[in-house]
């Protein structure tokens, strides 16, 4: 009995494959994609990027016509996004669920004009914008793709002093001053919010149940923000030729900004860098990538989380992690902002990159040095109170942990015609 199951249960096994092996569609007209989750563990809502210049060149039949990615016979929700502004897409972006060890199939496929593809909820939210006060005392603000400036002005001159950028938990900003400190918005809903209440939340807006403002991130790295390091405490970006905070793709599923610095000049170094932020729908945490020019070589940065001034508790050290949680004013205003606010911050880092840790008087840092002129790591946040959320230290070094070792170990994908 055993040995008829395991034949039949080969056969359809086989049959399956074979189905999958010979679709319905013209050859030279589709792509597989494996994707391989490294980890026992299930992984939910990860996300993937794709290359075009790794799909289409495997497309006999391709003539810039819509590309859809399939699930079987399913659709995928999916972001096309041109990062490097050439006017192209380069990229596809899109979300999937992964069981422990699987290995799933996926098919990139050219869609016809006769196949209709589904409009999806907005899931992320990024917002730039120029501010201007009139001869009436009203402000007018006016949005804009990317901003510039020579020197340390833009504070005040860009609406709610920097970038936005919002998943459905969580929200960050960052700063367009020398701090260039990354600040977080905390909610009690799983939800879009900064279309309404751009980030300085009314009272009324309060009582209706919406997030506002949970830290002080004063002169510290607040969490995440990439910083110069001096061998004793973090540095601040005061000496560069041009500062731009750039919206780089924005859509339904994913925010990609970036802060571009052109001769940034750190211990008797000139060079370039390029800090991409990389948020996606339903994630809490963000990835950072750094594109350094080589005359950056030899120099060492870092990036963090500050320290707190009540029930403050950190995570062990590590070489790859630093976290903690603590509580405090979210504004320096503590009459008009009387209550204080309990926060989890997070960063990993590659050990590729790491140096090592090291505190100085307001962070705890993680020191990186580039390789082949980039640094890469992941940051992340909370606020005790989401509804769903985390509601002490342990849970929140928990999540640490797992988030971690997911961000540091990511999917496997590879491409084939067959």
């Amino acid at each position: 009995m055993k040995r008829k199951k395991t034949g039949l249960l080969t056969a359809c096994l086989l049959i399956g494959l074979s189905a999958c092996a010979s679709p319905k569609y013209n050859a030279g007209s589709y792509v597989y994609i494996d994707i391989t989750n490294p980890s026992e563990k299930s992984r939910a809502d990860v996300p993937i990027t794709l290359r075009m210049d790794s799909i289409v060149p495997l497309l006999r039949h391709y003539t810039n016509q819509r590309i859809g990615i399939f699930d079987g016979s399913r659709i995928l929700p999916t972001q096309f996004d041109d990062m490097n502004r050439d006017g192209k897409a380069d990229e596809i972006a899109f979300l999937i669920d992964l069981k422990g060890h699987e290995t799933k199939r996926l098919m990139a496929r050219i869609v016809p004009p006769s196949e209709k593809i589904k409009n999806y909820e907005k899931e992320v939210y990024a917002d730039l914008r120029h501010r201007k006060k009139l001869e009436d005392g009203r402000e007018e603000t006016r949005p804009d793709t990317a901003i510039s400036s020579d020197k340390d002005d833009m504070y005040n001159k860009v609406w709610l002093h920097g970038i936005l950028f919002e998943s459905g938990p969580i929200a960050y900003r960052a700063y367009f001053n020398d701090k260039q400190t990354i600040d977080i918005y905390g909610k009690y809903e799983n939800r879009l919010e900064l279309p309404i209440t751009q980030w300085h939340t009314t009272a009324k807006q309060l009582a209706e149940g919406y997030g506002d403002d949970v830290l002080l991130v004063g002169n510290s790295v607040g969490v995440g923000t990439f910083k110069g390091w001096d061998g004793t405490k973090a540095l601040h970006t005061t000496k560069y030729g041009r500062r731009t905070q750039r919206l780089v793709a924005t859509g339904d599923l994913r925010n990609t900004v970036e802060i571009e610095l052109k001769d940034w000049e750190m211990q008797e170094h000139r060079f370039d860098a390029r800090i991409r932020f990389t948020q996606y729908a339903r994630h809490r945490d963000v990835k950072v990538e750094v594109f350094l020019s080589p005359t950056s070589d030899g120099l060492t940065f870092c990036s963090g989380v500050q320290t707190f001034p009540e029930e403050y508790r950190v995570t062990p050290a590590e070489d790859n992690l630093v976290g903690c949680w603590g509580k405090g004013f979210p504004q320096k205003d503590t009459v008009k902002y009387s209550h204080k606010e309990t926060v989890g911050l997070g960063l990993a880092v590659p050990s590729s990159y790491s140096k090592g840790r090291c505190d100085d008087p307001l962070n705890r840092l993680i020191l990186m040095s580039p390789k082949e002129n980039k640094i890469e790591y992941w940051f992340t946040a909370c606020s005790i109170k989401e509804k769903k959320g985390y509601t002490s230290a342990t849970e929140w070094f928990s999540y640490l942990n797992e988030w971690k070792e997911e961000v540091l170990h990511p999917v496997r994908i590879s491409y084939r015609i067959k």
